[in-house]
């Protein structure tokens, strides 16, 4: 007697899975370049449309505010900046702000002579930059020092900082994220146990790579010897701004070295190293030209990028400033799918975040099941809609689920596995697709597989009777 093997009611043929090595078109991350304004003048928006880089998402917004040293910011120069963030938030540009009294380096002299006079300013540009909390990444500084850049002021003490990061945040409200220059300007603000979670406030940093210190951003006392509000050693503060970028974009701009102790920073393994370490998601494109050009210089070798921990035969031959800018911020890939046949069914999907730093804003994940036969002709590549927007509107019968998890949460370099149960289905065969959104804006987020697309395809998945 022979029998014949009965197939199983369900079947997953899963697809292969491999990392492009494009730099995904996502929110939050990235290369910025500088746009700086004297709220005094008017704009010429047509030679500033000329000035974008189309291929960044983000734009440093730099409001110089010295010409009301000693008056009140006027209606106009409000009505000027209103106009300027709406310009930057329809060219679909991710704002980085910054106000501060000076650009020249002249922090003390230009800055008013009073406490108040900064809170008022403080008080009247706060709510315009407000209404446009969804378009803006990060505010950087709290108005004081040359360049905004919190030294070279009368405004520094423990007690003044806390005033004027109280005014900032009540002005701005509680949903755009503030950064400070330094670690220990953050630890004065706020106690030990207090996490940047609750305060919405975290770091930038305009001297990496300059010095070992990043030109005096860290310390060198050890966390033993150093109180709180001190600045703490480069290898107990990477701890420190890490943990703190895990809530709030941590990024600046990179230097030439300025002394011998930057010399381990010539070497791309030493730059990706700290990048990772410190949970860099943003930089200056252009600054400083000669740490830039560096960049554009140094080829990837996989002996490098290995040392540094990062995945290497991949990035091989690849410009160091090509890799920084793929991985700056998330980079969400996916590894593998694997259908769990069970009493109640899932999809096990593992991923893994090759970037330099966390998401820190919250994204849903979607598991696609679309119907074959109304899905064949779907190009995943070239389609305007993603296969979710599609399913969502009823153009291809199919369904799809949220995956439970936060993927935002996961760490630099850090693996997950997510499980997403199957939903109810009929017999039938359905192409698995992968989709993530970014919860507040609905903005898509490419995974870094190959192809890139608005969704992954994970494979097909066979439903019999």
């Amino acid at each position: 007697m022979s029998f014949m093997k009965r197939k199983s009611k369900r079947e997953f043929l899963a697809a292969p899975f491999a990392e492009s090595r494009a730099v995904l078109d996502n929110p939050s991350r990235g290369w910025y370049q500088i746009h700086t304004f004297l709220l005094e003048r008017e704009v010429d928006f047509d030679e500033l449309t000329w000035s974008l880089q189309k291929e960044d998402r983000l734009a440093l917004v730099f409001l110089q505010i010295g010409a009301f040293r000693t008056a009140p910011i006027s209606a106009e120069a409000l009505e000027r900046l209103a106009k300027i963030l709406s310009f930057f938030r329809e060219h679909n540009k991710e704002m980085i702000i910054r106000v501060a009294y000076d650009n020249e380096g002249n922090g003390i002299t230009a800055e008013p002579d009073f406490l108040a006079e900064i809170e008022g300013h403080m008080n009247s540009i706060g709510p315009c930059i407000r209404q446009f909390a969804d378009s803006i990444l990060v505010a950087q500084g709290l108005f004081v020092g040359s360049w905004g850049e919190m030294h070279d002021s009368k405004f520094l003490a423990q007690d003044k900082l806390k005033r004027l990061a109280r005014t900032w945040r009540l002005a701005l409200g509680e949903q755009i994220p503030v950064a400070v220059r330094t670690p220990g300007q953050w630890r004065l603000l706020y106690p030990p146990g207090q996490e940047a979670a609750q305060t919405n406030t975290g770091l930038f940093d305009d001297g990496m790579f300059a010095s070992v210190s990043h030109l005096g951003t860290f310390g060198v006392k050890s966390r033993e010897e150093a109180a709180w509000e001190e600045p703490w050693s480069p290898a107990v503060e990477r701890g420190f701004v890490a943990a703190l970028a895990r809530h709030v974009p941590y990024g600046g701009e990179a230097l030439a070295a300025a002394d011998e102790t930057a010399k381990q920073y010539d070497a791309p393994a030493g730059v990706v190293e700290e990048m990772r370490a410190l949970g860099v998601s943003y930089l200056n494109r252009v600054h400083d030209a000669r740490r830039i050009g560096m960049w554009r210089e140094q080829i990837c070798q996989a002996a490098d990028l290995a040392a540094a921990g990062q995945q290497s035969e991949l990035w091989q031959g690849v410009s160091v400033f090509d890799y920084i800018g793929a991985h700056l911020g998330y980079r969400y890939v996916v590894r593998g799918a694997v259908f769990v046949e069970k009493r109640e069914p899932y999809v096990s999907l593992r991923i893994e975040n090759t970037g330099f730093a966390p998401c820190t804003r919250a994204l849903d994940l979607y598991l696609v099941f679309a119907e074959e036969q109304t899905a064949v002709g779907f190009d995943d590549v070239s389609h305007d809609a993603s296969v979710l927007e599609l399913c969502e509107s009823g153009q291809i019968a199919g369904t799809y689920t949220p995956v439970p998890g936060e993927l935002h949460r996961l760490g630099q370099g850090l693996e997950t596995t997510l499980e997403a149960p199957l939903p109810k289905l009929g017999p039938g065969t359905y192409r698995l697709y992968l989709a993530l959104r970014q919860k507040e804006s609905g903005q898509t987020i490419y995974f870094g597989n190959e192809p890139v697309a608005r969704q992954v395809y994970l494979g097909r998945l066979i439903l019999r009777l």
